[in-house]
């Protein structure tokens, strides 16, 4: 991985979720913002990938990004 190899330290360990969010779906309090980066820490330091099921985030809602020309 080349994050790991040019950016981060020597000993540093990720955790990814296997699901690219879209902003709608990310948590929205702070209670689970923080439930998201305890499994995400877990994850990294099982040096896993955490499982994102798609069917239990709400659905994305229709939004217009980068609007520049």
């Amino acid at each position: 991985m080349q994050l790991l190899a040019h950016v981060f330290a020597k000993d540093v360990r990720l955790g990814w979720a296997d699901f690219l969010y879209s902003p709608t779906q990310l948590p929205q309090s702070y209670c689970d913002t923080a439930a998201l980066t305890d499994k995400l820490a877990k994850a990294a330091l099982h040096s896993r990938d955490l499982h994102i099921d798609p069917q239990q985030l709400p659905e994305t809602t229709n939004f217009l990004s980068d609007t520049a020309i």
